[in-house]
């Protein structure tokens, strides 16, 4: 009698008389640790990962958690302890916070995982699965600029990854590179501009490569109306805002990558990047592509899975 109990993210819970709360019903909105996968919960999925060993890698948006199960196995929390903040790079991923798990890429060979330390500035860390610790790889805050021609074939540690000025969000990775979004903000003409994909060598020293884009503006929204009927060079074709891409696959069969317009205005068009360097449309869907797309090949047709109001499609 007298005993408080309260709500806490799905868990009944009191403190007893030693002033210690308990949970007495129910499991809070993340919970799973070294359990069966199947028992575990999700506060919200944003990234699914499946690994080339078949493991499973997702990232907990709302409850700060990256975590990794078996099929039909357990599940295993890798990084995050359920608050916002800069992670460090000397406390072990899974017992401190992770920053943005929303924008994370992750290695299907080996598990690594990038993710920003601090918001969407651009100083990308790396959590090496074998310590267990997080790792600077592009950290430089006085170095050269992205859009500088002569940063292309720089180590990543020379180039400047802070402030507005030099914003930077991963794509995704694949084939040992790192694919990321750049752009800068244009104080004059107050707004974001200068729009590049890039991409940094994890095999020789995160060098970076240009991609596609070029300085200047032509609209935040679908740009470089040129490509969407013939192939056109990386280098002399605007890119988009840094957030309207959100993934990356490798098409192993035509040698080529592929990225999918998933964020502001209309979000159907489908992009190759060749391996020759030019970039073309390959596909526009019949209904907005909602923030999420997987890339597959059967028998001998390729598709575009994504999600639509709730419902999954196939292009």
């Amino acid at each position: 009698q007298g005993k408080i109990y309260f709500n806490d993210r799905g868990r009944i819970r009191t403190v007893d008389d030693d002033g210690k709360v308990v949970t007495i019903f129910g499991q809070d909105y993340s919970y799973g640790d070294g359990v069966n996968a199947t028992n575990s919960r999700f506060a919200e999925i944003s990234r699914v990962t499946r690994l080339n060993n078949g493991n499973i890698v997702v990232n907990d948006t709302r409850g700060r958690y990256i975590k990794e199960f078996v099929p039909d196995g357990n599940i295993t929390l890798i990084a995050g302890n359920g608050v916002i903040a800069n992670q460090d790079t000397t406390t072990q991923a899974n017992v401190q916070a992770v920053r943005n798990p929303y924008w994370m890429a992750v290695d299907r060979v080996t598990g690594n995982i990038y993710s920003d330390r601090h918001t969407h500035y651009g100083r990308m860390a790396m959590l090496n699965r074998t310590t267990g610790l997080w790792e600077d790889i592009l950290y430089n805050t006085s170095g050269t600029a992205y859009y500088d021609p002569t940063s292309d074939g720089m180590a990543g540690l020379l180039i400047d990854t802070d402030g507005s000025q030099n914003r930077l969000l991963p794509l995704g990775f694949a084939n040992g590179l790192l694919f990321a979004s750049r752009m800068r903000y244009n104080s004059t003409n107050k707004r974001y501009e200068d729009y590049m994909l890039k991409t940094y060598d994890s095999n020789n020293n995160y060098t970076q490569a240009h991609i596609l884009g070029k300085v200047g503006f032509e609209t935040a929204n679908e740009s470089c109306s040129e490509l969407r009927t013939t192939p056109v060079s990386g280098s002399t074709c605007f890119f988009e805002h840094w957030d309207n891409y959100r993934a990356i696959f490798h098409d192993t069969n035509a040698n080529r990558y592929i990225i999918a317009k998933m964020y502001r205005g209309a979000q159907r068009r489908i992009l190759a990047i060749n391996s020759n360097g030019t970039i073309e449309q390959i596909g526009y869907t019949s209904r907005n592509i909602d923030d999420g797309f997987t890339y597959a090949r059967r028998a001998g047709t390729d598709y575009l899975y994504y999600c639509h109001n709730k419902r999954l499609y196939g292009h």
